[in-house]
């Protein structure tokens, strides 16, 4: 059989004012459903992070139903979970309608205490779905009595990988989709921290009896520990940090032996994210930056001696979608940024944890840097109530 592996689409990203959905459409409603067809895809993995916050709006909402309405058209099965920037009850809303379908979707650990065995017309494959969730969740879920599960997201995750073996029959392919932070795997600047104390991270063998483990959380498309532990990435860029990604759909085939092969299908998005470099003029007269840029989303890092006046908007003049401007120190070494927009990348964490250190000119202490995740997750969980 063939999958088609995706994750963290951030349905409704707002990118440095912008609003990303015209992109994200320009590549899921088109390039997606080209690949679903021209693959012969037989099912379409999507591991978390289909929105970026937990309420979405409704432009967001929509694109997502077009999609659904057109994979279940196409009879092609969809096997979604939550991420940590879904509101899993949202997401999971009408399941068992979405399921008759052809689309399952997994909001909790409750809903995930043993496989959903896919009888797929090339043979079955046992479904092992772990949406994303905080150790004391997972633990509960699975009833367990050790008091060490309960903040330890790799202990309690180990177990809960383990329950779901338990019930794989004998012989049967297995996949695992999960959306967690898999340790050595190499983040970039777009994703939230999954930590609130304790362990923040997975051990890669909790996954390695799996035939195949479809990962979401890290934007930049990469293995972790095994060539059978993988994740895809996100399909757009998501911050400046990542101007460097190649973005592809990983395509997955297993055959009815559990023999594993991958593959990538390169993304190609509507606009590109680049930081050009220079002085404003160099920038503003060099025609070959302009005719290559001019329809990308641009960071400008200035070597200017001062910020000159009405940067921004004589930027945006030969580089229509620019979207933040810095000034390079390069005395210093260090870089000034001149607009509230060059920080909008941040997450709430990272931005407070930067005016600390600016205030207080020091880095938060752990006592601190973890009341203020204590802080933040109940904020989150206010969000999604």
């Amino acid at each position: 059989m063939r999958l088609l592996h995706t994750a963290d689409w951030h349905l409704g990203r707002i990118f440095y004012g912008h609003p990303l959905t015209q992109d994200q459409a320009y590549v899921l409603e088109d390039q997606l459903f080209s690949v679903i067809e021209d693959q012969a895809i037989d099912g379409l993995v999507i591991a978390g992070d289909i929105f970026d916050r937990p309420l979405p709006s409704l432009e967001a909402i929509q694109l997502w139903d077009r999609i659904l309405t057109r994979l279940a058209a196409m009879k092609v099965p969809v096997f979604v979970i939550a991420g940590n920037h879904d509101s899993a009850a949202r997401l999971a809303a009408g399941r068992a309608f979405y399921g008759a379908e052809g689309v399952h979707i997994w909001g909790t650990p409750d809903q995930c205490l043993e496989p959903y065995i896919w009888e797929s017309p090339k043979g079955a494959l046992a479904i092992c779905p772990m949406p994303y969730a905080e150790a004391r969740t997972v633990y509960d879920a699975l009833g367990l009595e050790e008091e060490a599960y309960k903040n330890d997201l790799n202990e309690s995750y180990h177990a809960w990988a383990d329950r779901l073996r338990q019930g794989i029959p004998d012989g049967m392919p297995s996949l695992a989709i999960c959306h967690a932070f898999v340790a050595g795997a190499i983040s970039s600047g777009s994703e939230r921290p999954l930590s609130v104390g304790g362990t923040d991270y997975v051990q890669p063998r909790a996954f390695a009896s799996f035939t195949y483990t479809a990962l979401g959380h890290i934007h930049n498309g990469q293995q972790a520990g095994l060539e059978s532990i993988r994740y895809s990435g996100s399909p757009l860029k998501y911050s400046f940090d990542e101007t460097h990604h190649k973005k592809a759909f990983t395509i997955v085939d297993i055959d009815e032996n559990g023999n594993l092969s991958l593959s990538y299908i390169p993304v190609e998005a509507k606009r590109d994210l680049v930081i050009l470099e220079g002085a404003l003029e160099d920038l503003l007269n060099d025609q070959n930056r302009r005719e290559n840029h001019e329809g990308d989303y641009v960071l400008a890092r200035l070597t200017d001696a001062l910020p000159p006046q009405d940067g921004m908007a004589r930027l945006r003049k030969a580089y229509p979608y620019a979207l933040a401007l810095e000034m390079l120190d390069l005395d210093q070494g260090s870089e000034e940024e001149i607009t509230i927009g060059a920080y909008r990348h941040l997450e709430p964490r990272q931005l407070f944890a930067q005016f600390a250190k600016a205030v207080w000119d020091r880095d938060l202490k752990a006592d601190e840097m973890a009341y203020m995740d204590r802080l933040w997750t109940d904020l989150d969980k206010e969000d999604q109530a």
